[in-house]
């Protein structure tokens, strides 16, 4: 039990950073709009004074504001790149590896992961990888343990579009009715004492690194696949 509690724990913090970084994005945006707007009213009623011409610098000033918020704003609205981290050139299996490791999924339930050669590596950070593909285990391993014990698969292909999908399918036997549509959304769990959290950050971080997360019912089971950009556009 106090793992249990210990893993809610983490994906709750998980949740919250996530929250937390998506309305400091938000919010900033906002704040850098209203400067920008602010700095063209200035630029418009300055203009028509003589400081303008006597002063050189003012335009500079105000031509300064409008570069610094554009490149801001570029920042923003891209990857999430205001923590500092370039997207690197991630291994899936190496990333598979890294959460089965964490999660001591159970002896009645295997894990098959993809092979340590030949996978496209995808573009984002080794980090984030593992930790969305830690919560798309752990949903699965716990479907089949429930189960009485099975299989879960991960397996990593290129597609045509320049992604690479990243699919852990289980054979927990599949969802119940009505539940596909509420999946992504915070706190909805098909499981007692569970908080719901684990796809939701997982679509978080796919979203983050320009991909999608998809949850779908398969034959005695459920396939959660992350698409993310190939590292270095491969196709």
């Amino acid at each position: 039990m106090a793992h249990a509690d210990r893993r809610q724990e983490e994906l709750a913090r998980a949740y919250l950073v996530e929250e937390v970084r998506s309305s400091l994005r938000h919010a900033l945006r906002n704040r850098l709009s209203v400067l920008r707007s602010a700095a063209y009213y200035l630029r418009r009623k300055v203009s028509a004074t003589p400081l303008a011409a006597e002063d050189p610098n003012v335009p500079r000033f105000f031509e300064l504001i409008d570069r610094e918020v554009t490149a801001a704003c570029e920042l923003l609205g891209t990857a999430e790149l205001e923590d500092a981290r370039p997207a690197g050139a991630v291994d899936p299996a190496a990333a598979a590896r890294a959460a089965l490791r964490r999660l001591d999924a159970p002896p009645a339930v295997s894990v098959a992961l993809p092979p340590a050669d030949g996978v496209p590596a995808v573009a984002t950070d080794a980090d984030d990888l593992a930790l969305a593909l830690e919560c798309l285990l752990e949903n699965a391993v716990q479907a089949v343990d429930a189960r009485g014990g099975g299989e879960v698969r991960v397996e990593a292909r290129p597609e045509a579009d320049g992604h690479v999908a990243i699919a852990v399918t289980d054979e927990g036997g599949g969802l119940p009715d009505g539940a596909a549509g509420k999946l992504q959304e915070p706190f909805f769990t098909t499981k007692p004492g569970h908080q719901g959290l684990g796809l939701s950050i997982a679509r978080r971080i796919a979203t983050r690194w320009g991909g999608t997360l998809d949850v779908a019912p398969v034959p005695g089971g459920v396939q959660a696949t992350l698409r993310l950009p190939a590292a270095g556009g491969q196709r």
